[in-house]
C-alpha cells in the first residue's frame, strides 16, 4: 500500500465513524438540555434542601451502622477465608491444574472483596464521624475510628494471607504485602503471560476511570449550576482524571523510546 492509498484509508475510516460520533454528540446535547430543564425544576422545588437533609440523616443514622456492619463482615470474612484457603490447599495434590485454577480464582475473589470492604469503610468513616459530632457524641466518633482501624487491620492481614497462599501455589512468586516495594517485586516475579494479563487489566481500568470521571464531571457540573453545590467534588474528579491521563501518556512516551526495555 502506497502513501496515497494509506491516506485514503484514513479518510474513509474517519468518514465512516463521523456520523455515529455526531449522533452521539447531538444526543448528549439533547440529554443535557433535558437534565438542565428538569434540574432547574427540581431546584425550584427545594431539591437542594432535600438532598442536604438526606445527607445529614444518612451521616447521623445510617453511616455508623453500615461502617460497623462492614467491619463485622471483614472479621467474619477473614476467618471464613482462612478456613477455606487452608482446606483447599490441604486437598490440592500439587499437580491437579483444574483445582489449581479453582483455588487461584477463589483467592482473586477474596482480594476483590477485601478491596471493596476497605473502600466502603474509607467512604463511610468520615460521614459516620461527622454525623456523630453533629449529635455532640464524640464517643460514637471514637467507636467509628476504632471500627475503621479494625477493618483496615483485618483487610491487611487477609491480603497477606491471600498473597501467602498464592505463593504456596506458585513458588516462583516473591514479595510480602508489608514491604513498601511489594507491587514491583510481585510484578517482576510474574511470567510474560501474567504480565500481559496485568497490562490488559490496567488498560481496562484506565478506560473505566476515564468514562467514570466524564460521567461524574457532568453530574457535578449540573449540581454546581442547578443546585449550587461546592466545586470541590468536580475539582477532585478532574484531579483524578488528570493524574490518570498524565501517568498513562508519560509512561507511553517513556516506554516508546528506542532502547527502552519493556518488562
Amino acid at each position: 500500500m502506497n502513501e496515497q492509498e494509506h491516506l485514503n484509508e484514513i479518510r474513509q475510516d474517519n468518514k465512516k465513524a463521523l456520523p455515529k460520533f455526531l449522533l452521539i454528540m447531538a444526543a448528549s446535547l439533547v440529554l443535557g438540555g433535558v437534565l438542565g430543564f428538569f434540574g432547574g425544576r427540581l431546584g425550584d422545588l427545594g431539591m437542594k434542601e432535600t438532598l442536604a437533609s438526606a445527607a445529614d440523616w444518612f451521616s447521623r443514622y445510617a453511616a455508623p451502622w453500615l461502617l460497623y456492619a462492614c467491619t463485622l463482615a471483614s472479621v467474619l470474612g477473614f476467618f471464613a477465608q482462612t478456613h477455606l484457603t487452608r482446606k483447599s490447599l490441604a486437598q490440592w495434590d500439587g499437580e491437579d491444574e483444574t483445582m489449581l485454577n479453582a483455588i487461584d480464582g477463589k483467592l482473586t475473589v477474596f482480594l476483590w472483596l477485601q478491596s471493596m470492604e476497605l473502600l466502603l469503610g474509607y467512604a463511610l468513616f468520615p460521614m459516620a464521624v461527622m454525623g456523630s459530632l453533629h449529635q455532640d457524641n464524640p464517643a460514637a466518633a471514637l467507636i467509628s475510628a476504632a471500627a475503621l482501624l479494625i477493618l483496615m487491620g483485618f483487610c491487611t492481614v487477609s491480603q497477606q494471607k491471600t498473597v501467602d497462599a498464592t505463593r504456596q501455589l506458585y513458588p516462583e512468586k516473591q514479595g510480602s504485602v508489608y514491604s513498601t516495594g511489594f507491587q514491583k517485586t510481585w510484578l517482576n516475579s510474574c511470567d510474560e503471560a501474567e504480565k500481559r494479563i496485568i497490562g490488559q487489566c490496567c488498560y481496562r481500568v484506565y478506560q473505566a476511570v476515564t468514562r467514570t470521571c466524564l460521567v461524574l464531571w457532568v453530574l457535578f457540573a449540573l449540581g454546581i449550576l442547578l443546585l449550587e453545590m461546592s466545586v470541590v467534588p468536580m475539582l477532585t474528579v478532574c484531579l483524578i482524571w488528570g493524574v490518570s491521563q498524565c501517568v498513562y501518556y508519560r509512561n507511553a512516551i517513556k516506554l516508546s523510546r528506542p532502547g527502552t526495555l519493556v518488562s
